[in-house]
């Protein structure tokens, strides 16, 4: 490998390691924020802002899923949804330092259903088993099966259909699935990938539908853009630079950009990107089967020749 590679290499960890240890500062705030009767909205605000009071930015909206509903969900402006006692609440937090993300989820459950209390651990045990078979050369089909199996043997289920993924600058959803199921495509791990390593298990179906509630939208890759654009609406075009400027191909949500231009000007410009293709959407997802619950559990890892370093959690021993 050249000095230029290895510099590379060493700078793009070095970045990774930033956006995780904001994480993992930010993570024992966690319990003194998401408790019950808290407003969603205010958990998601004050995750945002201690990100960037770290020197950090979020990848992504702060999603903030509760019971059947498994991913996207981020509140909008004066929602007055809070935290129940009853259902499982998975918090989904992505940090980026200079394009460069950590993504990681934890559950929280403040009831008396051991069941519920069970299936959280068993997202988490699942998580480690991955990242305890991971290493470069590694088929992550087999990982896929490996988690899919510890899950049904807790007498659960895992969402079939959400995978973890790998991670690259600027792109949340990288090239490469992180499977959860037996019977995936074979896709070998290399040396100095990035992925997000993340398990939704359920009491469900197993799998999730979309719906029609749009809160968090990105960027289409630069390199579809056209070259010349037809945003004959004014606020259209403030919104597309503001998406270019402060989110390049990140995803951002109806909130942010309220916040900015006011509700009504949001709406109107982002139903004009959408219809232009210029912006991807990201319905919330649900189980199929309603008033199930869901426990989803995440961690960003680097992977080695040796096995997977963990950069969202410090390993002990």
């Amino acid at each position: 490998m050249s000095t230029e590679a290895k510099e590379k290499i060493d700078e793009m960890i070095s970045k990774y390691t930033k956006a995780a240890n904001i994480f993992m500062e930010i993570e024992p705030i966690l319990t003194q924020i998401v408790v019950k009767r808290a407003k969603i909205l205010d958990i998601a605000e004050k995750i945002e802002d201690e990100i960037i009071k770290r020197g950090g930015k979020p990848a992504f909206p702060v999603n903030i899923a509760i019971g059947d509903t498994a991913a996207h969900y981020t509140p909008n402006l004066e929602e007055k949804t809070v935290i129940p006692e009853d259902k499982i609440v998975k918090v989904d937090i992505g940090v980026h330092v200079d394009g460069y993300i950590c993504d990681a989820a934890r559950s929280f459950y403040f009831g008396g259903d051991d069941e519920k209390k069970r299936m959280i651990e068993v997202a988490k045990n699942a998580v480690d088993k991955a990242i305890s078979m991971l290493k470069a050369g590694v088929d992550l089909a087999e990982i896929g099966g490996a988690i899919e199996d510890l899950v049904k043997e807790a007498g659960f289920k895992v969402i079939r259909n959400l995978h973890g993924h790998k991670l690259e600058k600027w792109v949340v959803h990288g090239d490469k699935e992180f499977p959860v199921v037996a019977g995936a495509e074979r896709t070998i791990a290399e040396e100095n990938e990035v992925y997000a390593i993340e398990v939704f298990v359920t009491n469900g179906d197993g799998e999730v539908r979309t719906t029609d509630d749009i809160r968090i939208y990105s960027l289409i890759s630069l390199e579809k853009l056209p070259r010349r654009i037809p945003l004959h609406v004014k606020v259209a075009r403030q919104v597309f630079r503001w998406i270019q400027k402060e989110r390049r191909t990140l995803p951002f949500s109806l909130r942010w950009v309220a916040k900015v231009f006011g509700i009504g000007s949001a709406k109107l410009a982002l139903a004009s990107l959408t219809r232009l293709g210029l912006l991807l959407v990201y319905p919330v997802l649900k189980e199929t089967k309603e008033g199930s619950d869901i426990a989803q559990w995440e961690e960003t890892v680097l992977v080695t020749k040796n096995g997977a370093k963990v950069l969202s959690r410090k390993i002990e021993g």
